[in-house]
């Protein structure tokens, strides 16, 4: 893994923050390159024996690959310095939901909160802190249709959570739209 070079080591890192199995067009968005030059990676870490295709298209191209054991994803996401490895999920977790159409609240979409939610501890600006609980509400409401309930509990209590100490006297609608969610889903 060390004798890797370092393009490779790049996209491994980020398909590391991804999780054990991650999507080639998200690993292309995050690491900012064309299909091809993703396709080039991917296949070299394929033979590398380090990811393995999970799911392939309808003309048989991988899709979905998942690294092939545990341990080499952590190997690679511990490459990432402990200090920015939560600025880097929640870059991952803006790009990811940037490119999300917004009337779609799928996987992608609880993927691409996910990972804000994992840097959430970077965000300091009031009103970026209140445009991820606003994320969270709605990811929150995705998840209770779909009968997540611990899901979409945690994402409510994450939303409340970034509202902050006087959050019923100055987000009282979120505040109270946010407390509402976790209520009714903590009794589904």
């Amino acid at each position: 893994i060390k004798g890797l070079d370092t393009p490779l080591a790049g996209i491994l890192k980020k398909a590391a923050c991804l999780g054990n199995t991650f999507d080639r067009q998200d690993l292309a968005l995050v690491c900012d390159l064309f299909a091809p030059e993703i396709d080039i990676l991917l296949n070299m870490a394929v033979q590398h024996e380090l990811i393995a295709a999970a799911q392939a298209d309808q003309k048989g191209k991988p899709q979905r690959f998942q690294f092939v054991h545990d341990d080499i994803q952590l190997v690679f996401y511990h490459q990432i310095p402990e200090k920015k490895r939560a600025a880097e999920h929640y870059r991952i977790g803006k790009m990811l939901h940037s490119a999300i159409d917004t009337g779609i609240k799928d996987t992608r979409f609880m993927d691409a909160v996910a990972q804000m939610n994992l840097g959430k501890g970077i965000v300091s600006r009031t009103r970026e802190k209140l445009s991820l609980a606003k994320i969270n509400l709605a990811a929150a409401r995705t998840a209770k249709k779909t009968a997540a309930y611990h899901t979409a509990l945690s994402y409510a209590a994450t939303g409340i959570d970034l509202v902050g100490d006087r959050a019923w006297q100055d987000h009282y609608n979120l505040t109270l739209l946010l407390h509402n969610e976790a209520v009714q889903t903590a009794f589904l």
